[in-house]
Order: structure tokens, then sequence, then C-alpha cells
């Protein structure tokens, strides 16, 4: 229970932080790629594009991604752009142009997002390799970003080897706190570009790293989950590098061999520091849904857009909550607890229903959300409300 409660907080964090990139990074050894994809968000508050998650173009219309990317709990997203009439847009590399999403399909297991694009990309795909852990043992792997938190005076901002006043790289400054430099591209596209480098490695084994943080949990080794030593160079990707693919170099090809997640019970250490990283899968189990997303055209249903739980007191316990239908929805969740951050999240299945009146305990406060759900997936959670009860 202790270690489903670490994991739970994680996620938490992952939903409040949700804006930094690799951290310590390297100079990448390449130049941005046809590939590259990076995922655009506007909304009813924003007049232009804000970049939010990374993907990668595997086809002329397909790009891959995290479907975590579009969970917004805490509405930092929604406070940002207005996500609740959010549109969203893919900027290939190499100035490969704009492309708005025609619409989003999410894999059975929540791990893996396709996008596909309103019309035919002239960019060279990236190959997808889907080859299990066991067989990528080993291996390479760079995970490649825009975006950065490293040392003043690291050498990626700081090649001269002077600790520099402000956080400049050439002729753009970007934000710093005295410590540390923060390069977080606001535009659609970015001419910086790092990349984290590790080793796939068997977590198991008696030459796996050995830290605090990485004794805390037991490595799931029964699935798709990658593990990978970042300790023998001083970088490595954070949590918020969401659909960043894993890429590596066999037979002489660039291919993608895994995607950066966060869905899911994950196990291995979900936090930013430590050689082993949690969210790393490698694509094996995603080859039925994206060989027939591709073939197809879809595969699964669209996951359920977001709600919105709204509320009105009907007596001092008794409330009725209510939302609109939601598209490709079959049924609805309501999430609750009495003591957030403190007490297990509470699950109740509604089926398809879109309101409900309920008598609650007296004296009371209650953090609900609600999710919509099909047999595909289940939709991102609703910014949270509170609702307080009276004797």
């Amino acid at each position: 229970m202790k270690r489903l409660w670490c994991v739970a907080i994680y996620f938490c964090l992952l939903q409040l932080f949700p804006v930094l990139a690799l951290v310590s990074p390297e100079q990448a050894d390449i130049q941005e790629q046809d590939w590259m994809a990076n995922i655009l968000i506007k909304g009813s508050l924003s007049e232009r594009y804000s970049l939010f998650c990374k993907g990668s173009l595997i086809d002329a219309y397909w790009v891959l991604s995290s479907p975590a990317c579009f969970n917004d709990a805490f509405g930092i997203i929604d406070r940002a752009v207005g996500s609740d009439k959010a549109e969203y847009a893919v900027a290939l590399g190499n100035l490969g142009g704009l492309f708005r999403v025609e619409e989003r399909l999410i894999s059975t297991d929540g791990n893996a997002m396709l996008l596909r694009l309103e019309r035919p990309a002239d960019n060279t795909p990236i190959k997808v390799l889907h080859y299990k852990p066991a067989q990528l043992k080993g291996v390479q792997i760079r995970i490649f970003n825009n975006e950065s938190t490293a040392s003043l005076a690291d050498s990626v901002f700081n090649p001269v080897g002077d600790l520099p006043v402000t956080c400049r790289i050439g002729a753009r400054l970007f934000f710093d706190d005295g410590k540390m430099c923060y390069v977080v591209s606001k535009q659609e596209y970015s001419i910086f570009l790092q990349m984290a480098r590790g080793r796939i490695i068997d977590p198991l084994a008696a030459d796996a790293p050995v830290s605090p943080l990485n004794s805390a949990f037991i490595p799931d080794t029964s699935g798709d989950r990658l593990y990978v030593d970042f300790s023998e160079r001083n970088s490595h990707p954070c949590h918020e590098d969401l659909g960043s693919p894993i890429v590596a170099t066999l037979n002489g090809e660039l291919v993608q061999v895994g995607l950066v997640v966060a869905a899911g019970m994950a196990t291995g250490i979900p936090l930013c520091n430590g050689s082993f990283f949690n969210n790393l899968i490698s694509l094996d189990e995603q080859r039925d849904f994206i060989e027939s997303s591709i073939s197809k055209g879809k595969f699964a249903q669209q996951c359920p857009a977001k709600t919105v739980l709204k509320h009105e007191k009907l007596s001092k316990t008794q409330v009725r909550f209510y939302w609109d239908e939601i598209y490709q929805a079959e049924g609805y969740r309501v999430l609750f607890t009495t003591a957030l951050g403190y007490e297990p999240i509470q699950s109740v299945d509604l089926g398809n229903i879109t309101e409900v009146s309920v008598n609650l305990e007296p004296d009371t406060t209650y953090s609900l959300a609600l999710q919509a759900y099909n047999s595909s997936c289940t939709g991102v959670m609703s910014r949270p409300i509170s609702v307080v009860t009276s004797i």
C-alpha cells in the first residue's frame, strides 16, 4: 500500500510540473530531423500555439506520442490556454510545416497515442522497431528535446567555461534563477536541440546501478518497461518529456525503439534523478495498435474528451452533479476523496447518465472529478471541484 501511495504522489507531481525537460543535457550530435514532432495547443485564452508535448512522425499521416500529455487534472494547461476549447496541431522538424490534428487514437493499455494529421506530411518518417526489452539489452539510446534544464555552469549553456550572469545561448536569452538555466521554447519551432544518452539494461543484473532511490522500487521485467542507465553521463530525461521518442542507431540506421510515457501503475524510479527511469517503454506491445491504425485508418475509438463536472446544492447535504454528454463516451466515472493528499481516491462508475443527485456526509469537504470512458480508453480527468456540506 505504501508503494502504491508513493506512485499516486508521483502522478500528482507529474501534473504540477509539466514544463521542463532534459536535465543537464548534452548538445545533440545531430541536427533537427524531419521526424521530430512538437505537439502544440491553442485555446480560448491564447492567440497562438504553445508547445506542450513531444512526438515522432512514423507515417505521412501519423505522429506517435503519449496520451499522458493530455492529462491536466490540476488545470495547468486549462489556466494557460483555456483547454475547454483547445485546438491541437503538430509542428514537424526542419520547418516541415504546421499540421492540425484531425483525431487522437489511444492504445487499449493507455501507453501510446497516435495523432492523425489533417493532410499528409512530406517529411521523412522515422522507422519504428517493435523489439522486446530483452532484445534491446545493451543498446545505446538517445532522447532528443528542445527544452532543457541545466546548471548555468553546464557546457551546453556555458561553452566558454565562465559562469554567466544570465542564461544566454547566442542572441537568445532564457530564464535563470542564478544557478539553473531553463530553456523552454514557446515558439512553433526551436533551433536548440539537446539530448540525453543512456544504455538499456537488465535492472536485476549484478552490474545494475545502485542507489537508495533505485532500491526503493521493485523493477517490473515482465512487460514492455525499459530500464536505462543514464549514470555514464551526467544527463537524463525528466518526466516532463512525455511523448519523446527513444531512438537508437542499429545497423547504421537511426530508428525508434521506445517511447517516454507516464501511464499505468509505474514501477522503477518515479523521480527526476537516479539511474533508472520508470516511464520508458519498448514498442513491442504497441505493434497491433500502430500497424492497424495506419493500415485501417481507425483501430480504436477516439478517446473521450475532457469533461466539465458541474454541481448545485439542493440542501445542506444533497448535491446534484451534472455534465454535458461527451462524444464517443460509453460511460462516466466520478473520482472523489474527503481528504485530498491523505486518503486514497475512490471511484464510482455511473454508467451513461449525465446527472445524478446524492446525499453526502454532513460537515465534510469533498474533492471530486469526472472521467468519461469507452471500450478503448479512459479520458483525462475533469478539473477537480470542491463541495462542502454542513450540519
